[in-house]
């Protein structure tokens, strides 16, 4: 069975792509020139919506930022509650309240790329 996206991957086949998926998207007694110029025109629409889904790998890669610079905040700002005069103190020029800032916007700002289900993200719907 075909769906929209078996049908959109095959128009970024190469030129020597699979023969079937071509036959399959292909419409009845319809010339080869005709086909070429069907597809080519239709190419930049199906590339903007394949743009629309985020790519998984930048997703994981996200998360994995998105722990570590977590983890380096989350001990800063404890750190930071349970001693503030240790805030105060300089790692490479910088004091270590400046650090926890950054790794709360690296944080931030990779939660943001993260795609998919997010933990209490139901809004309501009770699931």
């Amino acid at each position: 069975m075909l769906n929209s996206s078996t049908i959109i991957r095959a128009l970024h086949l190469p030129e020597d792509g699979p023969i079937l998926s071509r036959w399959l998207f292909r419409e009845f007694n319809e010339v080869d020139h005709l086909f070429k110029h069907r597809i080519n025109s239709s190419a930049e629409h199906a590339s903007q919506y394949l743009n629309q889904f985020p790519s998984p790998i930048i997703s994981i890669v996200a998360k994995f930022v998105s722990f570590v610079s977590g983890g380096f905040a989350a001990v800063l700002i404890i750190i930071g509650f349970l001693e503030e005069s240790l805030l105060e103190g300089h790692i490479l020029g910088r004091n270590l309240f400046w650090y926890a800032a950054v790794f709360g916007a690296i944080t931030a700002i990779s939660r943001a790329a993260i795609s998919g289900p997010r933990p209490g993200g139901n809004y309501g719907c009770g699931v």
